[in-house]
C-alpha cells in the first residue's frame, strides 16, 4: 500500500486521506467512453483518461488506522464476482454541473459489491453517506447537462476493484491506487 505525503487531517484530527472504491475501465472501454463528449457536443472540463472510473463507494477523509482496518478486513478476492456493466444512459447532475454515463439498470453484482463495501467500512469504523447508490462514470464537469437519454450500450466486464486516494499535486487532484482486489 502506498504511504506518501498525501495525508490530510481525517475525522477526530487523525492523519488520513480522501479515499474511494472504484472500477477502472480497460483502455478499449475508456476510448469508447471518451468519444461521447465530442459525439454529443458535451462542453465543460472533460474527464481525463487517467481519472476515468466508476465510483463504487466514496469514503471521504479516512484516518490511517481505519484505512488499515478496512484493507485488512476485506478478503483477498471479493466474492461478488465480476461486474457486467451495460453503460447505456447519458445524464447529468444539474446542480453539480456534471455529465455522466451510467447503466439504466444497475446489475445485482454491482449492488452486492456496494453493500459489501458499506458493511466493511462500518466494521472499520468509517461512516459513509447513506444517499442512494447511482453508479456512473463522470464525463465532464463545469457543464450544463441535459436530460437523460439512451445511448448505444458500452459493455464492460469489471473484474478488479481498487481503493483509490485523491491527492493534491500542487492545486490539482490526482488519483493514486492504494490497493487492488480481484472480483471473483
Amino acid at each position: 500500500m502506498e504511504r506518501d505525503g498525501d495525508r490530510g487531517r481525517g475525522r477526530g484530527g487523525q492523519r488520513g486521506r480522501r479515499l474511494f472504491f472504484a472500477l477502472w475501465p480497460p483502455a478499449v472501454i475508456a476510448d469508447r467512453i471518451l468519444a461521447l463528449p465530442e459525439r454529443f457536443g458535451i462542453r465543460g472540463r472533460v474527464t481525463r483518461r487517467e481519472r476515468l472510473h466508476l465510483t463504487v463507494l466514496f469514503l471521504g477523509d479516512v484516518p490511517a488506522t481505519a484505512e488499515s482496518n478496512l484493507v485488512r478486513g476485506l478478503p483477498r478476492s471479493i466474492p461478488t464476482g465480476p461486474v457486467d456493466l451495460t453503460l447505456d444512459t447519458l445524464g447529468g447532475f444539474a446542480r453539480a454541473g456534471v455529465w455522466w454515463l451510467g447503466p439504466s439498470v444497475v446489475p445485482r453484482a454491482l449492488n452486492d459489491l456496494h453493500a459489501t463495501l458499506v458493511d466493511a467500512a462500518a466494521v472499520a469504523g468509517i461512516a459513509v453517506e447513506r444517499r442512494p447508490f447511482r453508479p456512473h462514470v463522470t464525463l465532464a464537469r463545469r457543464s450544463r447537462p441535459g436530460p437523460e437519454t439512451s445511448v448505444d450500450a458500452i459493455l464492460w466486464r469489471a473484474d478488479e476493484l481498487t481503493l483509490v486516494a485523491s491527492v493534491d499535486t500542487g492545486g490539482r487532484a490526482a488519483y493514486r491506487v492504494c490497493s487492488r482486489w480481484p472480483l471473483g
